[in-house]
């Protein structure tokens, strides 16, 4: 497949990286000649003018942050018409999480406005660029949306292709709910919690059987370990303030059937302790 990256940043190289590692083709476009020269020689790829970002391309990522977005799409212009466009950019308020786009609209929808020709596909910004530069990380699930099913298609094969696994949850209209669920990590981060231990802990194979699941609870009932060091906030360069203490829950909830120590956290958010950060695209 032949993938034009628009952006020379962290999520770039990474997602750049892994698709030219699974025998994609690559091309790398940005605002500046120099990045954009060095990142294709890295990923042994080629050098396009933004203005021409889609010609003869199957999918185009849109990996510069949300103040870029609008500059970069005006340049490539009708270049985009008829080509997927992936768009993993977080329109968020820096530091909380607010989303800063109208509450009837998504970011994605602006996205689609300034490229009226182009198929877009939310995906690949709830996970940040780190996520994608490790083989051996665990396989996540990439929640994706778009109007267009071939894009769609299109998109599902390039997930695939950093070995994780993709689940189309809709179509665009669900992109503002797949942008607050960022807006919501982003907020528990600077909190100084971690998101993965918001969200309920998947169901086991004897709980599907069973019908039993836990009630409420972190990544596993029976404590799975928090990370060890806070690092930066994707996309932001802030550090988070989450404890590092491991998310263990309360011995009153554990129930027949709850994950066994050692299970990998949390559905689409595993990740190892020493990898762990808060769930959201760096796209600078």
């Amino acid at each position: 497949m032949r993938i034009t990256i628009l952006g020379t940043g962290a999520l770039a190289a990474a997602l750049g990286g892994r698709w030219g590692a699974a025998g994609h083709m690559i091309a790398v476009a940005g605002r500046s000649p120099e990045k954009a020269a060095a990142l294709a020689a890295s990923l042994g790829g080629e050098v396009r003018a933004v203005g021409e970002a889609g010609r003869e391309a199957d999918a185009v990522l849109l990996a510069v942050s949300w103040t870029g977005v609008e500059d970069i799409l005006r340049v490539a212009g009708d270049s985009l018409t008829d080509t997927t466009l992936i768009d993993p950019t977080n329109a968020v308020a820096h530091g909380i999480g607010v989303l800063t786009t109208p509450p009837d609209t998504s970011g994605a929808h602006r996205v689609a406005a300034l490229a009226p020709g182009a198929h877009v596909v939310k995906a690949f910004h709830l996970f940040p660029a780190d996520r994608w530069t490790d083989p051996a990380n665990p396989a996540v699930t990439v929640a994706i949306c778009g109007d267009h099913p071939p894009a769609l298609r299109v998109t599902e094969t390039l997930v695939r292709a950093t070995g994780s696994d993709p689940v189309v949850l809709g179509g665009l209209a669900r992109a503002r709910q797949l942008e607050e669920v960022a807006g919501f990590a982003i907020a528990l981060a600077f909190a100084g919690i971690d998101p993965r231990t918001a969200l309920p802990p998947p169901r086991t194979p004897l709980e599907r059987d069973t019908g039993v699941h836990p009630v409420g609870g972190g990544p596993s009932e029976v404590g799975v370990p928090g990370p060890t060091t806070g690092g930066p906030v994707p996309g932001t360069g802030d550090q988070p303030r989450w404890s590092g203490r491991p998310a263990v829950a309360s011995p009153s909830r554990k129930r027949a059937g709850c994950a066994k120590p050692g299970s990998r956290p949390c559905g689409s958010h595993a990740n190892s302790a020493a990898t762990a950060r808060a769930c959201v695209s760096s796209t600078c």
